[in-house]
């Protein structure tokens, strides 16, 4: 943008061009998407005229006549992922991508060069735009020809990636080119009400979607498509903004949310491996470096208290469980003695093991790898052994709740009420659990074998602390 340069900006929500979403057969609908850009177009140019008078500064009015500038950007990027199937990152979200952008920004090329061909081409329009870069790598060699003869054009620069913080979230929609913060979450903003901090809650409209679709046409594989920025890793993000940005002729926007215990030599990796990449620019965000404007609540019924940074290695007990004829396998991470993190997930299909309970080690390899091993068994990349998105971050709220020493049964009876679909998972999960429940004596009972003595319930199961009787035995 230059000097004085005055920011039209729009912003296309991809979410709504996914025909048949959330089944294997769903595609982008381009011929839609060919429409509506021409009329972006011809609205953001006829937005410069109304605009005119209302400059702060007469040098943006005129930047705003000579140049004809106009920003074309996107937002629910990540929703439209998801009703794809696509994984935000993947190889097969850059294909996309690889696709997606050019035919966007060639079609808003075609439809200012078409304008200008009625209103005439912008005032300090030169033949030489033709030969920029950004057009040649992007549009067609004949189509390239054929705007060349015609020799006009509207507008000077044509798409932005904004950050649609307000509309995106109006729209429950994924903001710009970001990931969904969260599934659900809290928004604070002081625009709303003069001086006066406003929070309200932000649940992805997607999700809702989803949940809605017909089950018979349902491709369940989408579920692991629910990832958040917390599920993605820097380089992903890195690799996917720049891909996105060969097809944007000015700024774009992009936040990349990182972890607390980030180390000051990744964020340097971090910005090594974006100057490499040639983004135009970049932003993180370090959880719990400042008050967030984004933040996820969760019940205040257990006091947080300090959490231990996590060792390299933890001591780890193994569990096999059955729940609804489906077998789980859960571990345990220990930490002095007590459950500090947990993973469940299903034993593969057809492949029933039959492994007795034991001892071993929870690894953590790098971010977001970890392994178990023990005598019996080995199991590398234990956070991809999920077979949905909802799983696995279930698992990982629990762990959250254990490292900041929330009491067990508070967590056993937050999960009985997820939803039924994953009735068996947080059975098995709760099942295991019950057995670190610290020993409490049940009030108004006495052991019916002797008479007398209390009832105690220890490890999911409840004795007698005068004559040892047991429900279990």
């Amino acid at each position: 943008m230059p000097k004085h340069g005055a920011c039209n900006l729009c912003s296309i929500n991809l979410s709504e061009y996914v025909v048949n979403p959330f089944t294997k057969q769903a595609y982008i609908d381009y011929d839609t998407l060919t429409f509506d850009i021409f009329h972006i177009v011809e609205a953001m140019d006829d937005i410069i005229d109304e605009n005119l008078n209302n400059h702060a500064l007469e040098a943006q009015k005129i930047m705003s006549m000579k140049y004809r500038n106009i920003g074309i950007g996107i937002m629910g990027l990540a929703d439209m992922f998801i009703k794809l199937g696509i994984v935000y990152g993947s190889k097969e979200s850059i294909r996309v991508i690889n696709k997606l952008m050019p035919f966007i920004f060639t079609e808003s090329l075609v439809a200012s060069s078409e304008l200008a061909k009625i209103r005439g081409s912008f005032p300090g329009y030169n033949s030489a735009i033709w030969d920029a870069t950004i057009i040649k790598q992007n549009v067609h060699k004949d189509l390239l020809k054929s705007l060349k003869k015609d020799n006009c054009l509207r507008n000077c620069s044509l798409l932005s990636i904004a950050p649609t913080g307000s509309i995106g979230t109006l729209l429950g929609v994924s903001t710009g080119i970001e990931p969904h913060f969260a599934l659900s979450y809290k928004r604070k903003t002081i625009s709303l009400n003069k001086n006066k901090e406003t929070i309200y809650d932000v649940n992805i409209k997607v999700l809702n979607e989803y949940n809605n679709y017909n089950l018979n046409d349902k491709n369940v594989e989408v579920e692991k498509t629910f990832v958040t920025a917390k599920d993605i890793n820097w380089i992903d993000r890195i690799n996917l903004q720049a891909e996105i940005q060969k097809c944007v002729d000015t700024a774009i926007s992009s936040t990349i949310n990182l972890s607390q215990d980030i180390s000051l030599e990744e964020i340097k990796m971090l910005y090594l491996y974006a100057w490499q990449k040639r983004l135009k620019g970049i932003t993180i965000y370090r959880e719990g470096s400042r008050s967030p404007i984004l933040s996820q609540d969760f019940n205040n019924t257990f006091k947080f208290d300090g959490v231990i940074k996590r060792p390299k290695e933890l001591q780890a007990d193994f569990y096999l469980t059955v729940a609804q004829k489906e077998q789980y396998i859960v571990l345990i991470g220990l930490l002095e003695n007590k459950p500090y993190e947990i993973f469940t997930f299903r034993t593969k299909e057809n492949e029933k093991l039959n492994i007795p309970q034991h001892k071993g080690k929870i690894i953590k390899i790098a971010k977001n790898h970890y392994c178990f091993k023990s005598e019996y068994i080995t199991i590398d990349q234990l956070q991809n052994e999920y077979e949905t998105q909802q799983e696995k971050m279930f698992t990982l709220f629990t762990s959250m709740l254990l490292r900041h020493n929330a009491k067990i049964k508070f967590i056993i009876k937050t999960a009985k009420k997820v939803n039924d679909n994953i009735t068996s998972f947080s059975s098995a999960m709760c099942r295991v659990l019950s057995k670190y429940v610290e020993p409490e004596e049940i009030k108004g009972e006495v052991c019916l074998e002797c008479g007398g003595g209390k009832l105690i319930r220890e490890n999911g199961c409840v004795y007698c602390s005068s004559c040892g009787w047991s429900r279990c035995s």
